[in-house]
């Protein structure tokens, strides 16, 4: 009889599932290395991703690295936000922590002070102590290392002279040390003087 109907419907496919983003391992970065600005950008990107109806992006929010060593200032959270085509997003966090365990280095050890022995050495002696013997240290992470110079008993020996070593500790932020010694020698060089 050629009876037609006609009508239409409109499917509306709706995406109602985030993707899902899964972070790189926290990782461990030596402090001062000069391979830590290719392992993090390589880090950056070893992310995993998916999504179920298309392509994700993902962004993070990384700026530096620590600028210490010093535990509960020496790591950065990092978080990584996958965004899908529909504007669904999911989000984590992953860690790059800082240590230090290299010793500060020795770049000119510390000098002897050899002074004669009965005169007045105290401005001489205290110069020596303040320089800490003039010695030159480096350190791959902390520019501003902690000294010490300490002196040791007086040991006698001919005549009037003596030695006295002196330890010399550098420390760094992170509890490295290195020793060095430096001797302050108070020679007897003077004749003795005979009355008759």
């Amino acid at each position: 009889c050629g009876n037609t109907s006609q009508t239409t419907a409109t499917f509306t496919i709706e995406d109602t599932t985030n993707p899902t983003i899964t972070a790189p391992t926290a990782i461990t970065l030596l402090c001062g290395s000069v391979s830590n600005n290719a392992i993090v950008q390589g880090w950056l990107d070893s992310y995993r991703v998916s999504d179920a109806c298309g392509n994700v992006s993902v962004t993070n929010n990384f700026t530096a690295l620590p600028t210490t060593c010093v535990s509960g200032s020496n790591a950065v959270t990092i978080t990584f936000t996958a965004t899908d085509e529909c504007n669904r997003t999911a989000t984590t966090t992953s860690t790059i922590t800082l240590i230090d365990n290299q010793k500060p280095i020795i770049m000119t050890p510390p000098t002897d002070l050899i002074l004669e022995c009965g005169a007045d050495n105290t401005a001489s002696i205290n110069a020596w102590v303040t320089a800490r013997g003039n010695a030159v240290f480096t350190d791959n992470c902390d520019a501003s290392l902690t000294t010490t110079f300490v002196a040791g008993s007086a040991e006698p020996n001919c005549g009037s002279t003596t030695t006295t070593l002196y330890t010399l500790t550098a420390t760094d932020d992170c509890g490295n040390s290195t020793v060095t010694y430096a001797k302050l020698i108070l020679l007897d060089r003077i004749a003795p003087v005979l009355t008759l």
